[in-house]
């Protein structure tokens, strides 16, 4: 009988998968590349030419689907322009692509926009008194006031980006003139990100004291300039009756944190080293003198009266308790508050608010949260609301202009990456 010869193999069938395997992996490779070729293309930057001379930091919007509808729960009234009432919403109907604020030294911002002639609506524009300036074919500048061009270039922003189940969407990045980039997200919850590569800044976890205005861990970065964003330290030490700025400068140089507090409570955790041999009593009792001084009174030959203010740290009466384990030594100076100090961990601290002082050396449960922050935290109405005591403060700013929309604003650091987040 001769041999069928029926094949039993599966060989053919084997290639078959093989095939369409690679077939699979072919065409996502073309879909990727076009995707990202076209991300590139129509994500270009063609704003940066418009930056205004001085520039100090610019954030790019690339709007695209829905992102116009999450801008505007997010930016809400946000006056994109200083002194105007432009929002996000109004430009809406006449910017094609891309549109870039762009801030100065002093908090001034400007507003470039991608568009045409036949969809400018200048009439509207010149009732609101912008200034309007054609930078390049498609782009214009609108201000308060004209301004010289500089430009400034602005590079691509690398980052992790949020999981894709976040619900969080890119809608542009934020740079500055010192090359610091990230990308901008506005989260499920209409709040703002800007994810950084990791800046490797100090970081604290905060007791989850209630009543905190701001608190920031140190050393501060030496060229971080935050004047477009909040008052100055020495502003802030006047009210708070706190050290003066040289001091807190000092202080600030090394591991460490400050805390301010509603009703003019704060709480200074200082690198021991930084105190530069002075006992913390010693300081302790400068800062009460300072805060109790007394006055001397004495006729003149010319029958006119003097007076002499003296602060005598000699004369300062300082008290020992024990709190949680730790030896904390305080002075009861004029207006009722107790200044105190203690050694937790080689820092010492400064504090005239007693529970905040246990919060911190007890370690109390810590803020952990987004809006929390591990670096600095700003609750935005409280500061707006106390930077308003100083009459040379510039008013509006943008301080008090994002405090209309935000409820805080924070910076979280790990070895990941750096956040800042304006939370709702």
């Amino acid at each position: 009988m001769k041999n069928l010869g029926i094949q039993l193999g599966t060989s053919q069938t084997t290639r078959h998968r093989r095939v369409v395997s690679w077939r699979i992996m072919a065409a996502v490779l073309c879909f990727a590349m076009t995707w990202g070729v076209s991300g590139a293309w129509f994500g270009r930057d063609t704003l940066s030419a418009a930056a205004p001379e001085g520039t100090i930091a610019v954030a790019r919007f690339t709007p695209r689907g829905g992102s116009w509808d999450v801008m505007g729960r997010t930016l809400g009234a946000f006056p994109l322009i200083s002194n105007r009432s432009l929002t996000v919403l109004d430009i809406r109907p006449f910017v094609q692509g891309e549109f870039a604020i762009f801030f100065g030294p002093d908090g001034r911002r400007s507003l470039a926009v991608r568009s045409d002639d036949r969809h400018m609506p200048m009439a509207a524009l010149d009732s609101q008194g912008i200034v309007v300036e054609r930078i390049k074919r498609h782009v214009f500048l609108l201000s308060d006031q004209p301004q010289p061009i500089h430009g400034m270039p602005v590079r691509r922003a690398w980052n992790i980006p949020p999981a894709a189940w976040s619900g969080s969407r890119d809608i542009g990045s934020f740079s500055t003139a010192d090359d610091l980039v990230g990308t901008m997200y506005v989260t499920r919850d209409a709040s703002l990100e800007i994810r950084f590569l990791p800046k490797g800044l100090p970081s604290m976890s905060i007791p989850a004291y209630e009543g905190i205005i701001a608190y920031v861990a140190t050393p501060l970065l030496p060229n971080l300039d935050l004047r477009w964003l909040s008052p100055s330290l020495s502003q802030l030490g006047v009210p708070l009756r706190g050290p003066e700025a040289e001091s807190i400068s000092t202080w600030t140089s090394g591991p460490g944190a400050i805390l301010l507090g509603k009703n003019d409570r704060y709480l200074f955790s200082i690198e021991k080293s930084r105190l530069d041999g002075f006992a913390a009593q010693d300081v302790l009792r400068l800062s009460a003198a300072m805060q109790s001084p007394t006055t001397k009174d004495w006729l003149l030959p010319d029958n006119t009266k003097a007076s002499e203010i003296i602060a005598d740290p000699g004369k300062t009466t300082v008290e020992s308790v024990v709190m949680a384990g730790h030896e904390v030594l305080g002075v009861l100076v004029r207006n009722g508050t107790i200044l105190q100090t203690t050694e937790d961990r080689g820092n010492i601290l400064f504090s005239n608010d007693p529970d905040l002082l246990q919060s911190w050396i007890t370690e109390s449960p810590r803020s952990q949260t987004a809006c929390g922050g591990n670096v600095l935290f700003v609750d935005l109405p409280a500061l707006v609301g106390l930077s308003a005591m100083f009459p040379d403060t510039i008013q509006p700013s943008v301080l008090s202009e994002l405090a209309r929309e935000f409820a805080s604003v924070s910076v979280n650091n790990n070895w990941m990456q750096t956040t800042i987040t304006f939370c709702n």
